[in-house]
């Protein structure tokens, strides 16, 4: 399997598939009109299931690079041009004419035109026809000549399919220097921005907006020709029949303003799904990246109401553009009958005698309008509209502000070189005192005094927007001379990261200077580890060095930890990393930026997620040692790190509070209550002295979002490929399907009333041809207008109910299948989560679920319809004429087996496609996911070189699906030919009745010329039902066993909080090795306990069996009750627990706080205040109603951490798990915790899972885990007390004892 991972990524020159070159592009005229050249892939598709190595090679104009630079030179061009008037705004449809040359726009001109001439020309052929079969004497060579060309529409169709394949193959080439310009957009945009833009906005971007570009040219270019066929045909009406012929002309233009509003109501309604839409992708990528917060806070129903919520919302809107498109779709059958019925009865009112000719050729050239305004234009405009709706939400992403280019020159090169050219950012604007040359940024400003200097910062402030009035930094000047040590420290939400965030040129700066010389490394307080290696994570894409490598292992600490792994450095870290504990993912993020070799590394409080000895370790041999020759700006309150450093800068509510050496700022009124708190938490401890322990952790613990640890997944895990089903859609899928929507009865009702309304449909035209062969006077009685009137009312308004009712049928399936695909992710197995990238997951809940509300019904329906057409032109000549069977049914035969063959590699295909279109999404999201590592790292180009080869992947796939749609359309269209012939001299031959030829030859021509529509639309069903198939596949994944017991346990259980762990073993997967084994031990009701421990010793473990994450073996007993045998929802709302990584939702700070709407605004406040929060909130804009963006990212992480405890008070449990609930936090706020928690928590059972030794120095016991088994258990005094054993040695091998 190859995994993914950020290795060296081959340029276009070392692809293989480079050099080779598409058949196409070497096929003469011939082969091109006739896609002979996809002939061999059809022949391997019937052999077998086709796989991407079946995949042709791009042609040179196809590749996404070129294409995205090409526009992205436009845009910028554009935006440029537009800067000089602030009325004016880019426009990127303008940018996507310009990528279009003259040569091409005439050669599809000159294809679409000969189309057009085909479509009237065959109208006139009829009426020749049959106004020779009414004469006297029947010219037969007229006749059979006429027949002859009726017959070859289907070939002359070629061109138009020719036309229709380059006009698609156009669409994806805009559509792929669409989603490359968002990626290279994505590369730039600030911190600031990127807060507004949630990632499931940008899915919504690229999975629904840039999808619509795909059919924009063939929209534009139906909506062109098809205002010249209407004028044409008008023309031949008035000229052939009269002026009575226009009231049908007349009632067949008015449908299209009515489908041009229509389709402009249908694209602000498209608006509105789209907000929505982006609501509900963003919950998903919340429930995706958040599952263990959800689950360990027994949320799940919870969020599968607020994602339920949000899709009945998003369903109303679509079902009424259903409603608005049924009308469109429904009546596109009857309209041309109804057309017809004005101009006959027209006719008739005037005296004139309806003829046969006249009265089907009339049909005919209303066909071919109504086909132009309902059918093309009908389903065209729609898009033409929404493709403009979405080119407005793309431009908007497109103009958001820009960081300054941090790459070098050559990873930057090209990157949007004029965009935002009419917003300059602060950011941008330092840039003019910085030049980059050979990746080292330089001053070149002049400053006198600052040329010595490596990093100055002077006069720095920033807001989080240009329209706020809060400052995040005020007025922040320091110098960081060469080999210096800088260290920033402060309360929580004092502007530490901000102020490093703006310094890496993350964030933008509001005014003031900074300059620096040298190549950045920046690591961010959240780490960040993408799938792949462990090597692949370090390296990041630098050559290995082995000397080099082993140093920066073992200066981060990782060496041993890596040792432990089975694989070692080769180990597969999986999705967001999950072999990792919490300061493991910490480490490799530190190592990744020390082995790059940068001269400034801005280091966000690195050392929090690790234990004293291994922070102490690093920041010796790693900050002081290693990088000692380096500039170094530290985030920290580790008080030995503030006294080695050169200088420390404390901030406080974004102002510097004191500037100077530690000792310097004790002598400080104004933060001598920050330098206390710093020293007492710093104290040793006394031996067998509880109470007065010294910062000491055990080495690095499993945060509890991560709760495995590398014992449990560093063997055997690797990401799953994705499913792909092969052989055909499956009638029980269909069935599936719409069983999902109704019951089996109404199904089988609602197929009677669709063979009841086709009856209906074909009705008016059955009695226009009795009607033509009445007498004059008898065309005239008011009962045969009438009955034809009926006729035609009863076939319009039945289309209509029937393309509704369908399209309700199949949004309810949709609603379905949605709510049970989020019912079954919320119940999955954890490890599900772990082994599939969450760019897979959200590709379910995006682009294939928006192909089930949108693109599927109307597909569908359209389906149907054709089927039901298909069927009456086979029935209506063979009841006519008996004989005719015979020639039919051979052509039916034929037909049958095309479609199969056809069928059997354009369903593999797409569904090659929707697997290639995966990696596309999961690039995207881990791309925002390390945005800040990747800019400062240099790191652009690679990652957009590898989007671009992602990009072209799933190009190959797309190119064959549209080829294989042309493959088809081609020989179904000469084999309509042959019965279009076929009826035409039969019916000359054998009838040479002029009624019942011109009735059956309009049906078939206008049937036929749909056929191979309809089979390419049954292609796209099956394709689309694809995206059924992977939704009903996360319909089934395996639940957690727990969520099958409906056993409720004791009313107010948990009482006291007794907890008994008996004989509890746990695996993380099926096969995998355990990492608890056979443990037992007890914790009394209101103890407090300390676990501690090495790295994958099976301390988050405890927790994981505790909450039933996964399901253990032996028994885990809560007041006397087995968690086993109770409901698992219920056994998890027994225990709080506060990670070390504070989870936030999107929405409310009140709906963040209680969730499930248990308490009172009095009571909110009341914990607010209890961890010191009360008076932020109420600063901030709504308070309690304060909206949260993603993640909480408009807070600190420590101010996300003390709402996250604020909840945890609030629920009250009476079993709490405190995972280093403090990492995050400044030494004064922690003692707020710790002592709200001794007070607020005293009637709790609390777990405490160390870092530092003194977290647990007030616990009842402490728990020592080794290997997965108790090592040690008693109080800190006798633990101590112990030489010899584990815990003294923990403490006595880093001189805390005193």
């Amino acid at each position: 399997m190859i995994k993914k991972g950020y290795e060296t990524i081959k340029t276009d020159e070392d692809d293989d598939n480079h050099s080779a070159t598409h058949p196409a592009s070497s096929a003469n005229f011939l082969s091109l009109l006739t896609c002979w050249w996809m002939n061999s892939t059809f022949r391997t598709g019937n052999k077998r299931p086709l796989n991407q190595s079946d995949f042709l090679p791009l042609n040179e104009e196809d590749r996404t690079r070129d294409q995205t630079e090409r526009l992205q030179e436009l845009w910028d061009f554009e935006v440029q041009r537009c800067s000089t008037n602030a009325d004016r705004k880019p426009k990127l449809w303008k940018c996507f004419l310009r990528m279009l040359s003259c040569k091409e726009i005439l050669f599809l001109l000159s294809f679409w035109f000969l189309e057009s001439i085909f479509l009237v020309s065959v109208p006139l052929v009829l009426g020749l026809l049959l106004s020779s079969l009414n004469s006297a004497e029947i010219d037969r060579p007229l006749v059979y000549g006429c027949c002859l060309i009726i017959g070859m529409t289907g070939v002359f169709a070629a061109t138009t399919h020719y036309a229709e394949f380059r006009c698609d193959l156009l669409g994806m080439r805009l559509s792929s220097a669409l989603k490359g310009i968002i990626y290279r957009k994505i590369l730039l945009v600030t911190q600031q921005s990127l807060l507004k833009t949630t990632t499931g906005k940008v899915m919504d971007l690229i999975s629904n907006d840039v999808q619509r570009m795909e059919t924009a040219p063939t929209g534009i270019c139906v909506c062109f020709f098809s205002f010249s066929d209407i004028i044409v045909v008008s023309v031949l009406v008035y000229y052939l029949i009269g002026w009575q012929g226009l009231m049908g002309i007349l009632f067949s233009t008015m449908l299209l303003p009515c489908v041009l509003f229509i389709s402009s109501v249908c694209a602000r309604l498209h608006l509105e799904i789209s907000k929505v839409s982006d609501r509900r992708i963003s919950l998903m990528n919340e429930l995706v990246t958040g599952i263990r917060a959800l689950k360990t806070h027994a949320w799940e129903e919870y969020y599968e109401k607020k994602v339920m919520d949000v899709r009945s919302s998003e369903l109303w809107i679509i079902l009424k553009k259903s409603a608005l498109l049924s009308l469109v779709q429904g009546g596109e059958q009857s309209s041309a009958s109804l057309s017809a019925f004005l101009s006959i009865v027209t006719l008739v009112l005037t005296g004139r005698f309806v003829s046969t000719s006249k009265a089907f050729m009339l049909l005919a050239l209303l066909n071919v309008l109504i086909k132009m305004i309902v059918n093309r234009m009908g389903h065209a405009a729609p898009g033409v509209f929404e493709v403009f709706a979405s080119f407005e939400r793309i431009e908007r992403f497109l103009l958001r502000e820009n960081v300054s280019r941090l790459g070098s020159a050559e990873d930057t090169e090209n990157f949007g070189s004029e965009e935002n050219a009419q917003v300059k950012s602060p950011v941008e604007e330092q840039k003019e005192h910085l030049t980059i040359e050979n990746g080292i940024v330089e001053n070149h400003n002049g400053v006198p005094g600052k040329r010595d200097s490596k990093l100055s910062v002077s006069g720095l402030s920033c807001k989080l927007d240009n329209s706020s009035e809060k400052f995040l930094l005020r007025d922040i000047s320091f110098v960081a001379r060469e080999n210096s040590l800088t260290v920033v420290t402060g309360p929580v939400g004092g502007g530490k990261s901000t102020l490093l965030a703006t310094i890496a040129g993350e964030v933008t700066k509001t005014s003031g200077e900074i300059f620096c010389q040298g190549t950045i490394a920046y690591v961010p307080q959240s780490a960040w580890v993408f799938p792949g290696t462990i090597r692949e994570n370090i390296l990041f894409g630098e050559p290995f060095e082995a000397q080099r490598y082993a140093d920066v292992l073992k200066a981060c600490s990782l060496a041993e930890d890596i040792s432990r792994f089975p694989q070692g450095d080769l180990t597969y870290v999986g999705e967001r990393g999950v072999v990792f504990s919490g300061g493991q993912r910490a480490r490799v993020s530190l190592a990744r930026a020390v082995y790059a070799d940068a001269d400034v590394y801005i280091l966000d409080d690195p050392l929090s997620a690790v234990d004293i000895k291994v922070g102490e370790h690093i920041f010796e041999e790693c900050i002081c040692k290693l990088l000692g020759n380096k500039i170094k700006i530290l985030v920290t309150y580790a008080e030995t790190c503030l006294k080695a450093g050169d200088q420390v800068v404390v901030l406080h509510k974004g102002f510097v509070a004191g500037k100077g050496t530690f000792q310097e700022l004790q002598e400080d009124e104004k933060i001598l209550d920050i330098i206390k708190d710093v020293s007492a938490n710093n104290k040793r401890i006394k031996k067998v002295s509880p109470g007065k322990v010294k910062e000491k952790v055990m080495p690095t613990m499993c945060s509890k979002d991560a709760a495995l640890t590398s014992g449990g997944f560093g063997e055997n895990l690797e990401i799953s490929e994705e499913e792909m089903a092969t052989g055909s859609i499956s009638f029980s899928l269909y069935w599936n399907y719409i069983r999902a929507g109704m019951h089996p009865v109404a199904i089988i009702c609602l197929l009677l009333f669709f063979l009841v309304t086709q009856v209906v449909l074909v009705a008016p035209n059955i009695w226009l041809a009795i009607l033509t062969r009445m007498t004059k006077e008898k065309q005239q009685d008011a009962t045969t207008i009438q009955i034809y009137g009926i006729l035609v009312a009863a076939a319009f308004g039945l289309g209509i109910v029937r393309a509704f009712l369908l399209f309700h049928v199949l949004l309810r399936s949709a609603q379905a299948l949605h709510n049970r695909m989020v019912t079954c992710l919320l119940k999955a197995l954890v490890l599900f989560f772990d082994t599939n990238p969450a760019g897979r997951i959200l590709n379910r809940s995006s682009k294939d679920m928006g192909c089930i509300d949108e693109l599927l019904p109307t597909t569908f329906l359209a389906v149907a319809q054709y089927f039901m057409m298909l069927i009456t032109a086979v029935i209506l000549p063979s009841v006519i004429n008996g004989w005719f069977v015979f020639v039919t049914l051979p052509l039916i035969a034929a037909f049958v087996y095309l479609t199969w063959y056809y069928l059997n590699t354009s369903r593999e295909l797409k569904r090659l496609e929707s697997i290639c279109r995966s990696p596309v999404f999961s690039h995207f999201s881990e791309t925002m996911e390390g945005l800040s590592t990747i800019r400062t790292r240099k790191k652009e180009k690679g990652f957009l070189t590898r989007f671009y080869r992602h990009q072209d992947l799933h190009n190959e796939a797309f190119y064959m699906v549209k080829a294989s749609s042309f493959w088809l359309a081609v020989r179904a269209d000469l084999l309509c030919s042959v019965l279009i012939t076929a009826v035409a001299f039969a019916f000359v031959l054998l009838s040479q009745d002029p009624a019942l030829t011109g009735l059956v030859l309009v049906y078939t021509i206008n049937t036929a010329k749909m056929c191979q529509f309809a089979v390419r639309q049954f292609g796209d069903v099956e394709n689309a039902m694809t995206s059924v198939e992977r939704i009903m596949a996360y319909t089934k994944l395996d639940t957690e066993p727990g969520y099958k017991i409906k056993a409720l346990p004791p009313e107010n259980w948990p009482s006291a909080g007794h907890v008994s762990f008996r004989d509890v073993s746990l695996r993380y997967y099926p096969g995998g090795p355990k990492v608890l084994k056979n443990l037992s031990f007890e914790i009394q009701e209101k103890q407090k306990l300390g676990i501690v421990g090495r790295t994958g010793d099976g301390k988050s473990s405890i927790v994981a069996a505790l909450l039933r994450m996964p399901e253990a073996d032996g028994e885990i007993v809560i007041d006397g009750v087995s968690v086993k045998t109770i409901q698992l929802q219920e056994s998890r709302k027994s225990v709080s627990v506060l990670s070390q990584s504070p989870v936030l939702l999107s929405g409310t700070l009140r709906k963040n706080l209680d969730p499930l709407e248990k308490h009172r605004d009095d009571e909110l406040w009341n914990v607010l205040e209890e961890v010191k929060m009360k008076k932020l909130v109420e600063n901030l804009e709504g308070q309690l109603n304060y909206e949260l963006l993603e993640r909480g990212e408009n807070l600190s992480v420590g101010e996300r951490q003390l709402i996250c405890l604020a909840r945890t008070l609030l629920q009250q449990n009476k079993i709490v798990i405190l995972d280093e609930p403090t990492a995050s936090v400044d030494p004064k706020t922690e003692q707020t915790i710790w002592t709200t928690v001794r007070e607020k928590l005293r009637n709790s059972t609390v777990i405490i899972i160390a870092h530092r030794l003194n977290t647990v120095k007030d616990c009842d016991e402490i728990l020592v885990m080794k290997e997965g088994q108790v090592a040690e258990m008693d109080s800190l005094d006798v633990l101590l007390s112990r030489e010899g054993g584990i815990f003294h040695n923990m403490a006595a091998s880093q001189d805390l004892l005193s």
